[in-house]
């Protein structure tokens, strides 16, 4: 009776053991499919993040040129003045309300990358588990090879009763194996499904990361062609300067320039010079003199009326040669001023 249902036994292992095994293909297969998943998904979130980093670098390029534009802008009395002083703020509250809502979008992706972290050592403590499950099961039957080796379990002490007992366990636990073999199958499927639509969501954000990436390059170039126009033809230096004049000199360089024309100095510059000397001491007395002497004073301020000349000169077309001469009005003004000359 034992021999017919230890047949009976080998048969059911066989069904057995083909599910068991086809369970364990599917399983490593999900995991090398969910594996790749997750590969794909770092790979969009490492771009992702990289497309962030070069869109912040454009905020605050755009958010430079804006500054630049502006403050360049002439105007003409009060009004004028307080619309450039309230684009300039408004500029920047619109930089600070967008500031405030991408941190808050910062501050959510790092709360759901923390409840990612807490299932990831979830994940790894049920891993961990599962290993050492592993590990007591070697311990147990490695155990049970020792002691058939050693002849502790040896088939002289088996008895018909012994053996029945063992194929009535073995047959019962074949049945619930193979419930949860059968189980297991409809739970792989249902979650290959799901690995699949995960690949499908992936593949798309990549395409959105890449399209985005174009977006942001096209934003880049716009910027930059806005401040290469800041600067063509020596504009935003030209303009610097001018405000720079304005703020140091006011209305005094202009009635300067007046006097020269109504004089007609042999030296316009000198002349200049000593006039805007002469004006100041008049107005504002001698304490505020600058402690430089009054010829190398002379000659910062016709370094100045140079710039003005040479600014000129480029808006003609002449900037190569007047640019070099500037530099080397520069150091030949740089060097008398210290007394080298």
């Amino acid at each position: 009776m034992n021999s017919v249902d230890v047949v009976a036994n080998k048969n059911k292992l066989f069904e057995l053991e083909s599910v068991v095994e086809s369970n364990k293909f599917a399983v490593y297969a999900t995991r090398a499919l969910i594996e790749e998943n997750r590969c794909d998904i770092l790979k969009n979130y490492k771009g992702a993040m990289g497309n962030r980093t070069m869109a912040n670098q454009n905020t605050a390029d755009i958010m430079r040129n804006r500054k630049a534009i502006l403050e360049l802008l002439k105007v003409e009395g009060t009004v004028q003045d307080n619309f450039v002083q309230s684009m300039l703020n408004a500029s920047v509250v619109d930089y600070l309300d967008h500031r405030s809502k991408m941190n808050t979008r910062v501050s959510t992706i790092n709360e759901r990358i923390a409840r990612i972290n807490s299932a990831l050592i979830a994940v790894n403590s049920t891993l961990m588990e599962g290993n050492e499950e592993v590990a007591n099961f070697n311990t147990k039957h490695v155990e049970i090879n020792r002691a058939l080796l050693e002849g502790e379990v040896k088939p002289s002490s088996a008895t018909p009763e012994s053996n029945a007992e063992r194929i009535q366990s073995n047959m019962s636990r074949m049945n619930d194996i193979l419930d949860r073999a059968i189980s297991n199958g409809d739970m792989l499927d249902a979650r290959l499904e799901k690995v699949v639509s995960n690949r499908v969501g992936i593949r798309k954000n990549y395409e959105i990361v890449q399209s985005r990436r174009l977006t942001i390059k096209s934003n880049h170039m716009k910027m930059m062609k806005n401040a290469i126009t800041l600067t063509q033809d020596g504009a935003l230096t030209e303009a610097a300067c001018d405000m720079y004049f304005q703020k140091v000199f006011g209305s005094s360089l202009g009635q300067g320039m007046a006097e020269i024309w109504r004089v007609k100095p042999d030296d316009p510059m000198a002349y200049l010079g000593q006039w805007l000397l002469d004006r100041d001491e008049k107005l504002n007395g001698p304490h505020r003199r600058h402690p430089m002497s009054d010829e190398q004073a002379s000659a910062k301020i016709a370094a100045g009326m140079h710039g003005i000349h040479v600014r000129r000169e480029i808006r003609k077309g002449n900037k190569d040669k007047f640019l070099d001469q500037d530099r080397q009005a520069k150091i030949e003004v740089k060097k008398h001023i210290k007394g080298q000359l």
